[in-house]
């Protein structure tokens, strides 16, 4: 199952699902509103670039961008754990309408659900905590 964007834009880039980390992402479909060159960016955990590919997007419309098997990312980015953004490369604003990233490995979604599911956790802990000690809790449910 893909992850999929909806809207946005941006002028100098933005991250897929802010930043966030994905497992083992296969390609990538995008619709651009209007035309100007974009890049998509792949980025190791560390930080560093792992792949760069250029779209020139003359007119809009669809872009596919695969990950895995070369094309516009030489030898292709190995399974692994990276944060995608699409970067502007052209002047003016780039408008996306939608896109859908494939092959989003199992452990990606799965660490993303188990990350909010701690954090919900967590705040239901704080307000069961405060509701017991009758300590006013924030809206957060940390405890003041």
């Amino acid at each position: 199952m893909p992850y999929v964007f909806g809207a946005t834009s941006f002028a100098n880039f933005v991250w897929l699902d802010h930043g966030q980390p994905f497992s083992d992402p296969a390609s990538m479909d995008i619709e651009m509103v209007n035309a100007g060159a974009f890049a998509v960016e792949v980025i190791r955990p560390n930080g560093t670039l792992a792949g760069r590919a250029l779209a020139g997007n003359p007119h809009g419309g669809w872009s596919t961008f695969d990950f895995k098997y070369g094309g516009v990312f030489g030898p292709g980015i190995p399974d692994g754990v990276y944060r995608i953004r699409l970067v502007n490369a052209a002047p003016g604003v780039r408008q996306a309408k939608q896109g859908d990233l494939w092959g989003v490995g199992e452990r990606g979604a799965l660490r993303r659900d188990a990350a909010r599911q701690d954090a919900s956790e967590v705040n239901t802990t704080r307000l069961a905590e405060a509701a017991r000690t009758e300590q006013p809790a924030q809206s957060d449910g940390s405890l003041q």
